[in-house]
């Protein structure tokens, strides 16, 4: 299996980064980790056909986290793809989501993909002993904190794993404590930096015992890590990598 970055930006456009996605991908199988803007574009752009695509997971329903699900649904509908597609979405979003999709003309059994919203679980089974475990974070505590009427507020971190491996996404979290209990020594950490101090990176990483750490959904203007806090790191055993658009990591 592989796993590549097709966006990498954070919630601000830029021109040469698409919005979070990953795709976890075998010759037969796409599965997809978010859908910000220009998803379907990325996967086109990475050589990822569309029409592999099995199961789609979103964190939160932040646009920058799933507006790309729309264009992919209308690319699988005019190359007349008729195969199941199961999008889970936080489930308390699903009431909302669904009228929304009715009003862009997404309706399901009337366009050409089967394609079906549903909520997201505790774990999944995706492919080859592979499965995925959602973990809840207080990324949305503000709109929580609103409590707006018909406006869901949850928001997800995800574990990808196998015999031999350990993937977390961190979505977007509020900080560190939405994932510190379950981040755990033998993950890769693909660690989003637009709501963390990224200073602390570091010496967060190290007690963790982190080997890797991929950072991405950083802002333009955001506090980078510099190459010598990166070596210094990687002297004390942790590899850093800033995410980049077409990353792949082959498992």
């Amino acid at each position: 299996m592989t796993l590549t970055i097709l966006g990498s930006a954070s919630g601000l456009p830029e021109a040469n980064r698409s919005h979070a996605s990953l795709a976890l991908h075998n010759a037969a199988s796409v599965f997809l980790l978010d859908a910000g803007e220009g998803a379907c574009s990325a996967l086109l752009r990475a050589k990822l056909d569309p029409l592999k695509l099995k199961k789609i997971y979103i964190t939160h329903t932040h646009p920058d986290h799933c507006v790309g699900l729309f264009m992919i649904l209308q690319y699988l509908h005019m190359k007349k793809h008729r195969r199941r597609l199961d999008i889970f979405l936080p489930e308390d979003a699903l009431p909302a989501f669904q009228p929304f999709m009715n009003q862009l003309y997404l309706v399901p059994g009337e366009i050409n993909p089967d394609f079906r919203l549903l909520p997201l679980l505790e774990r999944h089974s995706l492919t080859r002993g592979w499965t995925l475990q959602a973990f809840p974070t207080n990324h949305l505590q503000r709109w929580k904190d609103l409590a707006l009427p018909g406006i869901g507020t949850s928001a997800y971190a995800f574990r990808l794993k196998n015999k031999d491996h350990s993937l977390f996404y961190s979505g977007d979290i509020a900080d560190f404590s939405d994932i510190s209990a379950f981040v755990n020594k033998n993950d890769l950490l693909i660690l989003e930096g637009a709501h963390i101090e990224v200073a602390t990176v570091i010496e967060w990483a190290l007690a963790k015992g982190l080997k890797r750490l991929i950072l991405t959904h950083i802002l333009p203007w955001g506090k980078f890590l510099r190459p010598a806090q990166i070596r210094a790191a990687k002297r004390k055993g942790l590899t850093i990598d800033i995410a980049q658009d077409g990353m792949k990591l082959n498992f």
